[in-house]
């Protein structure tokens, strides 16, 4: 991240906040200044010359004759995002789709996000997974006030239709998270089970009526797009016999 240089300054050192940041800076270049940014409320943030610094700390200095840089608008942008944290004022969701726009527009990486927000590297790629939930989902979490252990939960389920059916079950009966993650763990004990077989993949035959569940999801899937779809299913001592009458739509003859 890029700041624009500006001039000289008489700053008190208790003014001044050390960072890793300035020690990684003094381990590649060496120089006698002291470098800061401005991060607003009277404050700096050291970029460089951590070492000089701390000399003149030991030594009683109470100001220091630093080169002060004046924020970008990507240190603007993290400044507000840190003091939003701090306030508590943050929606789980607007905090991962910043760090996502961190990564993409400014080219910061998770580690120097971590640094400048105090997030752990963990939490922050986390935050951005969630932004794989969808745009269809996020009005929902954000109108019913859902907690994010339960959007991290959905992320689970495959595909959008199924983790809305399920978002909105979860609202209907006011589940916790706990409640969620049990009913995240049903719905995938239904799905076919995958397994590998060499490089080609075959699904396990442990009981048939698992396919008969993923058929019941499919025609779902149909009936919450539209259409009146019907599934019957007749059960016999050696063959099951499914039947799916879907309704055909033929346009008018002019």
């Amino acid at each position: 991240m890029q700041v624009k240089a500006e001039q000289y300054c008489w700053v008190p050192m208790n003014d001044i906040i050390l960072s890793e940041e300035a020690q990684e800076q003094d381990d590649v270049f060496s120089g006698e200044d002291i470098l800061l940014a401005e991060i607003g409320d009277g404050h700096y943030r050291l970029l460089q010359g951590q070492e000089l610094l701390l000399r003149l700390q030991e030594d009683g200095m109470s100001h220091v004759a630093a080169l002060v840089s004046q924020p970008d608008d990507c240190e603007k942008r993290l400044s507000m995002l840190v003091s939003l944290m701090a306030e508590g004022r943050l929606h789980y969701l607007d905090e991962g789709a910043a760090y996502r726009e961190f990564i993409e527009k400014d080219g910061l990486s998770p580690q120097q996000l971590s640094l400048r927000t105090g997030r752990s590297v963990g939490t922050i790629r986390r935050k951005i997974r969630l932004m794989n939930l969808g745009e269809e989902i996020f009005p929902l979490l954000r109108e019913n006030d859902v907690c994010e252990a339960i959007a991290e939960a959905l992320l689970r389920i495959p595909g959008q239709q199924g983790r809305m059916r399920v978002l909105r079950h979860v609202i209907d009966e006011g589940m916790d998270a706990r409640g969620a993650e049990s009913l995240v763990d049903e719905v995938l004990s239904r799905m076919p089970v995958p397994v590998q077989t060499g490089r080609r993949m075959r699904p396990l035959m442990r009981d048939y009526r698992l396919y008969v569940n993923a058929f019941r999801e499919i025609v779902q899937q149909m009936r919450d797009a539209g259409l009146d779809v019907n599934m019957q299913v007749n059960p016999g001592r050696t063959v099951t016999d499914i039947r799916i009458s879907i309704p055909v739509f033929t346009g008018k003859k002019r």
